[in-house]
């Protein structure tokens, strides 16, 4: 397992944030220093709206968007490839 230190924080409100993170995520997720995009979102009705936006989004691209349903599976989610 990598002991990385760094990395992005970035908060949006307002109009199209949803489909502007999906965009900033695979732009990222393109790079090869990225190994995950994480997003946490503050609400259960935030939280499944995103993940429906994203999964429609995906449907046309070559990403992968997992839920993580607690913070057990997002730790070992974060430890797989």
């Amino acid at each position: 397992m990598h002991d990385h230190q760094d990395g992005f924080v970035w908060h949006t409100t307002g109009s199209g944030k949803t489909l502007t993170s999906y965009k900033t995520a695979k732009l990222a997720a393109q790079d090869p220093g990225v190994d995950k995009v994480i997003f946490l979102v503050d609400r259960r009705d935030l939280d499944e709206q995103t993940t429906s936006n994203f999964s429609a989004y995906a449907a046309n691209d070559d990403i992968a968007i997992n839920e993580a349903q607690n913070t057990g599976d997002l730790m070992r989610k974060l430890q797989t490839k």
